[in-house]
């Protein structure tokens, strides 16, 4: 029991995951030999270590010790039990994080209910079911159902716990995160305020939540055409992770990548300092070749107005994409396509680059795809400055069919 105890204070206090694995083994083994058949504190240590492995993306290891721990509970107490529904959480989330979404929620639901035959009225482990499932609705695109179980779990925090409190404060932000996806940004921009104010008043200082929601609040000022209030709160957020998270991070990386497009496409220079800052700590994380080097040089790259700037940059990307992938993909075809922009179309490196890139892409997609359509109708540009006006019309009669089944094929969002 100690050294269960031991294993999750050192996973809580982030004094060493790899420690607090390593005890979560060693009370496994210890309750091993104690006791041979079914024992919850067997089960409590493989879910501890479950989740310990989760967190280090060892996620396939999680499952199965969830699965046992399910098991072994599910045969200690039969019927109804807190035990057995933490479990069946837990097994979900590892299902959500494999992409198993559908056996996720199917976990989720099977929980939920559970829940709700243990606690007559309102309980915090039901609204917490309740925002699991519905972040699993969300992933499978059905928005109505992950916003009614989201509201109904904002609703029954609020009613658990006055004034302000965390779980309060992560209920405001996952309503606000599908009111996003159904388009009701003003909404969603309400809702983020109401969660950002609240986590200010909660944490004294950084917090990751307060960084995480003035990311989001600004992408919503995107979309509401305020560019200029996203920069700032997206140059504050990554203000506060880089405080949070010292030292290079790939999570570092994609922000400084993130803040970086923030500023296009007006302002490239900051962009650019952005992109390079990203750049450099890619290359201190990896001394070889690594995707996040390939796409912050292509990102730099795209800050020059001058084209043999634009092309040195893209060449070195694509060179590095290249030996990462020698099969070919995307990021591969779009560097190409790139490459190929930075040609005059009368010139003929454009069009045996923009030839080149299409292949890839028939490769990669083997059906219709909207960068296929986007290639053909470049490639049909070229053909019109080269005056060969038959081709052209022929390649942009093909991406007009290929966009048109491409829509067709598209199935209504559901609401």
């Amino acid at each position: 029991m100690l050294l269960t105890k031991l294993g999750t204070f050192l996973w809580a206090r982030g004094l060493g995951l790899d420690r607090a694995i390593v005890m979560h083994e060693r009370a496994l083994e210890a309750f091993n030999e104690l006791n041979k058949g079914d024992d919850f504190e067997i089960a409590l240590a493989m879910y501890n270590l479950g989740a310990d492995l989760r967190a280090s993306h060892r996620v396939e290891e999680a499952r199965r010790l969830h699965t046992n721990a399910l098991e072994m509970l599910q045969r200690l107490y039969p019927g109804d039990h807190a035990e057995v529904a933490r479990a069946l959480n837990a097994l979900a989330i590892d299902m959500s994080v494999l992409n198993e979404v559908k056996t996720a929620y199917e976990l989720h639901e099977r929980a939920l209910e559970m829940r709700k035959r243990l606690y007559e009225s309102d309980h915090p482990d039901i609204a917490t079911s309740m925002n699991d499932l519905a972040n699993d609705a969300l992933r499978l695109g059905e928005l109505k159902t992950a916003q009614d179980f989201h509201v109904k779990a904002l609703a029954m925090r609020k009613r658990l716990y006055s004034g302000d409190h965390p779980d309060i404060g992560i209920s405001l932000h996952n309503v606000a995160r599908v009111n996003v996806k159904r388009r009701q940004y003003l909404r969603a921009m309400k809702l983020y305020k109401l969660a950002l104010g609240m986590f200010r008043r909660l944490y004294d200082g950084d917090h990751p939540y307060i960084a995480i929601t003035l990311f989001d609040l600004g992408r919503v000022y995107q979309k509401i055409g305020l560019r200029s209030k996203k920069r700032i709160l997206f140059d504050q957020g990554l203000k506060m992770e880089q405080r949070l998270y010292p030292g290079d991070s790939e999570y570092i990386v994609d922000r400084l990548i993130t803040v970086g497009r923030s500023y296009l496409p007006g302002r490239k220079r900051r962009a650019r300092q952005r992109y390079e800052e990203a750049l450099r700590m890619a290359q201190n994380l990896y001394p070889g070749d690594h995707l996040q080097i390939v796409l912050s040089l292509a990102c730099a790259g795209g800050t020059y107005s001058r084209r043999r700037q634009r092309r040195k940059l893209y060449e070195q990307a694509l060179a590095m994409s290249q030996r990462l992938y020698p099969n070919g993909s995307q990021v591969t075809a779009s560097l190409v396509f790139l490459i190929s922009a930075t040609y005059f179309p009368w010139q003929r490196q454009a069009l045996k680059l923009c030839e080149q890139c299409l292949a890839i892409e028939r490769r990669l997609y083997q059906s219709d795809h909207a960068e296929i359509v986007q290639s053909l109708a470049y490639l049909a540009v070229i053909f019109l400055y080269r005056g060969h006006f038959l081709k052209a019309i022929k390649i942009l009669h093909e991406s007009f069919l290929m966009m048109g089944r491409i829509l067709k094929s598209k199935k209504a969002p559901s609401l």
